[in-house]
């Protein structure tokens, strides 16, 4: 499907999402785990928002738009075929974890949850979204 002609909106929630991915590696560095995990779910978040605004769509206020992208498979961008599973994966992954990863529970706590394995993870995921969004966008 050929990319639309992308508004404002869709423009500027690619940019948060580039932005956010650049900087979660200073949180890895400074093993703040569950930074990297809670700012990974809203880059996320605002990246397939804006690509299933790219697709003509207008998504919900849910914070797993990976819901939405499952049944729009079939217009997925061609630079995102490859990872679409995965893109509806951690979308639902990190939503879990939405609330957990910032403000814990009595007996979750935030910064002593979360591993450098699952920030490095989430962060991997998210640089390769990101190196698909570039050529994407190129287009």
């Amino acid at each position: 499907m050929a990319k639309q002609e992308l508004d404002k909106l869709t423009q500027s929630y690619f940019r948060t999402f580039t932005v956010r991915v650049e900087v979660l590696p200073e949180y890895l560095k400074r093993k703040s785990y569950s930074d990297v995990i809670r700012e990974s779910q809203e880059a996320l978040e605002l990246f397939l928002k804006a690509l299933l605004r790219s697709m003509g769509w207008s998504p919900s206020f849910s914070h797993d738009p990976g819901k939405e992208l499952s049944e729009l498979k079939k217009n997925i961008p061609v630079e995102f075929k490859e990872i679409e599973d995965g893109l509806i994966e951690w979308s639902k992954k990190l939503r879990r974890e939405r609330e957990l990863s910032y403000y814990g529970a009595q007996d979750f706590i935030p910064s002593e949850e979360y591993s450098e394995k699952e920030a490095k993870e989430a962060l991997f995921f998210l640089e390769e979204v990101s190196k698909r969004l570039k050529k994407y966008l190129q287009k």
